[in-house]
């Protein structure tokens, strides 16, 4: 049996009960979390005074392990006076870095400083590891008499006792904590457990790349502001112009950046990595977005495309088109990042798609008149008004209400019974309202709805559309629910019955169909009604009912007819 014994050289060596580790652990929790929270799962510990250990071997064996609840893995550092201690800290594979605390310096940053000081002087020792870790800021957890800091008749008590309240230090204290059964010293002595959380200096971390930058920007402001900025504010789009000058600070930050690493990276090669010849590897590597490419140009390409897609996936773009707008729009992304983020190919880019953009609104409207069109018999429905077109009599526009099959709001799932998760069995199906798959479907009719809205109906906003889905859905009710455009109800044999709320908005898209499959000349709408012959008079008579109807439109033609001017505004 090994007995321990203690000189008058050692009377302030008190090893660390393990119970007290423990409750330190738990006490001190939520502040331990703090390197989870900051997602750092190695960590840097330096324990002063190490003694045997004892703290060097908690952290290790119970902290080492990841766990989500307290703190992520540590490599800890040690410092011992004491030679024979040193050996046993060796033993156990801790590195010993220095001997005296009290004399330690050094380039390394600890995350933690976790401390047992000698109870004779733990205000220096204290004070030493308060001024380690204000230079790259960092935490400590100290274990100390509680008269350091209570009874404070000596000058550097009073600095201690004072730097504690700058810094908030949260302070606990344990009664005969060195008194508990696994104490392998015991002493009546009242302790404290400090917590200090260190922020590091406010100018340390700063780049001097962004300094110069900052410095330009206060000096060379825009005098004048360029065409085609001038053009992208009058179209209501700032925030491109905002954007793009994001972007521009943003590059200028990288090659700066670059400037500087590649001048440091071929003067540190030249001065230190080639000393005695061993310059097969080197110091430092430069990554970019995981590339095997690290130069500008890949940085510069990578981060045109997020800018890019930046661009793509804004409210005034996205809310607007549907899906299949969406995909072909994101799908240039890769194109997209050979050309740089200015406000001159952002213009040219509006200006290339108008085209294709207007085809594509075009066809997304009639694609969804085909939809109605072609499910307006469906389940026994008859909701299609035939007439004798111009030049066809294959004419037919859609009535106020019609029904389609919709699979998406109802979705089945197994039914479970039973008293609890052990006895739980199948028995049978049961259905369910589904408010996700529901808006796949809804999202698009009423986008596309939108284009034809503006004159004659309200707008819908998608949100909102998604929040009444959502809490009709939530409470069970799948019957006469109301949006914007539309009065809906989901069946569970996987029908939806659909009224149109807005006669004039369902008009407009009857019209614009009509108009573009060639079934109303293009004068429809344009033309007086005393001036028609009895041919196109019959017309009007079948498609809208009668002559008021008619004039109706006739008379407000900006709200009925679609220029396609009107239609390429899809980012207003």
């Amino acid at each position: 049996m090994n007995i321990t014994t203690y000189t008058e050289q050692d009377k302030q060596f008190y090893p660390t009960p393990k119970s007290l580790l423990k409750l330190i652990e738990n006490d001190f929790k939520e502040q331990l979390k703090c390197f989870h929270d900051e997602y750092k799962f190695d960590i840097r510990v330096l324990e002063p005074n190490a003694g045997k250990g004892n703290i060097a071997t908690h952290l290790r064996d119970y902290w080492g392990r990841y766990n989500t609840d307290i703190t992520p893995r540590c490599k800890v550092d040690c410092i011992e006076i004491d030679n024979t201690l040193q050996a046993t800290l060796k033993g156990l594979n801790f590195p010993v870095v220095c001997d005296d605390f009290l004399y330690f310096n050094t380039f390394t940053k600890y995350d933690l400083i976790f401390m047992n000081p000698p109870f004779a002087n733990a205000e220096d020792h204290l004070m030493k590891a308060i001024k380690l870790q204000e230079k790259y800021g960092g935490r400590i957890l100290c274990i100390l008499n509680a008269e350091t800091i209570r009874n404070t008749y000596t000058i550097k008590r009073q600095e201690l006792k004072a730097k504690l309240n700058e810094l908030n230090a949260e302070i606990k204290y344990y009664s005969d904590a060195f008194n508990s059964p696994d104490s392998e010293r015991k002493s009546s002595v009242e302790i404290a457990v400090i917590w200090l959380d260190i922020l590091a200096p406010k100018n340390i971390f700063n780049s001097k790349v962004f300094e110069e930058l900052d410095k330009a920007e206060k000096i060379n402001f825009r005098v004048e502001t360029p065409e085609e900025q001038y053009e992208l504010i009058r179209l209501g789009l700032d925030w491109i112009t905002a954007l793009v000058e994001q972007y521009n600070r943003h590059i200028e930050s990288a090659i700066g950046f670059f400037k500087e690493y590649e001048a440091f990276r071929t003067e540190y090669y030249n001065r230190y990595d080639n000393i005695e010849g061993n310059s097969y590897k080197s110091a430092f590597k430069l990554v970019i977005y995981d590339s095997d490419y690290n130069d500008i140009n890949t940085f510069i390409e990578n981060t045109r495309r997020k800018y890019w897609k930046t661009l793509f996936d804004h409210p005034k773009f996205s809310t607007i088109l549907t899906s299949r707008l969406q995909s072909e729009l994101s799908s240039r992304l890769d194109e997209m990042k050979n050309y740089d983020f200015n406000e001159r190919n952002i213009l040219r880019l509006m200006e290339e798609n108008r085209v294709a953009t207007l085809k594509g609104i075009e066809e997304e409207i009639l694609s969804l008149f085909d939809t109605f069109t072609k499910h307006a018999q469906y389940d026994g429905c008859d909701n299609v008004h035939y007439y004798n077109g111009w030049k066809t009599n294959k004419a037919h526009k859609l009535n106020s209400k019609i029904i389609i099959p919709f699979y998406g709001a109802w979705k089945s799932e197994p039914r479970y019974v039973g008293n609890n998760v052990w006895n739980m069995r199948r028995s049978g199906y049961e259905y369910k309202l589904d408010h996700y798959e529901a808006l796949k479907t809804l999202r698009d009719m009423s986008k596309t709805l939108n284009y034809l809205a503006k004159g004659v109906s309200g707008i819908q906003d998608m949100e909102h559309l998604s929040n009444i889905i959502y809490s009709q859905f939530n409470n069970g009710n799948a019957k006469n629910i109301p949006t914007e455009h539309f009065i809906l109800t989901f069946y569970k044999k996987g029908t939806c019955h659909i009224k149109f709320r807005n006669q004039d908005l369902l008009d407009k898209f009857n019209l614009f169909a009509s108009q573009r499959k060639g079934w109303l000349p293009p004068s429809y709408g344009k033309k007086a009604y005393s001036d028609m012959n009895s041919e196109e008079k019959e017309l009007v008579k079948e498609f809208s009912g009668d002559e008021i109807a008619y004039n109706k439109i006739y008379n407000n033609q900006t709200a009925y007819l679609i220029d396609k001017n009107e239609l390429l505004q899809i980012t207003g």
